[in-house]
């Protein structure tokens, strides 16, 4: 028997090394892969319960500020209904003022006239 160098034997055997690692590699490609592909329905779970709580709380917040809002136009509402019958009550007051000067020149008319009759 005839002995070869180890490293001619290494040499021809390195073709079939590579070959190898390469069908581990990818082996271990085809295995992280299938790995994913199970993860995935647990990814997919997991985006969907994440997009979900936060499109309750977007929901909640924007709730949240619709009614600050109309809070705050229900306070100016009441302000402006407040105002108007404010000016309401205060033109009774100015008519009924008014009326009590055309009674008053009236009646000082009337006085003058009888005076002047007189």
């Amino acid at each position: 028997m005839l002995r070869v160098p180890k490293l001619l034997t290494l040499r021809l055997r390195l073709p079939l090394l590579k070959g190898r690692l390469r069908k581990f590699k990818q082996t271990k490609i085809v295995l992280r892969f299938s790995k994913l592909l199970t993860l995935f329905p647990h990814i997919v779970f997991a985006c969907q319960y994440i997009s979900n709580s936060l499109f309750g709380h977007l929901h909640a917040e924007l709730n949240a500020r619709k009614d600050k809002e109309l809070t705050a136009k229900d306070v100016g509402i009441a302000d402006l209904k407040r105002r108007l019958f404010e000016a309401h009550d205060k033109n009774e007051s100015l008519e009924i003022d008014l009326e009590a000067e055309r009674v008053n020149a009236e009646t000082a008319e009337e006085a003058k006239k009888k005076a002047e009759e007189v």
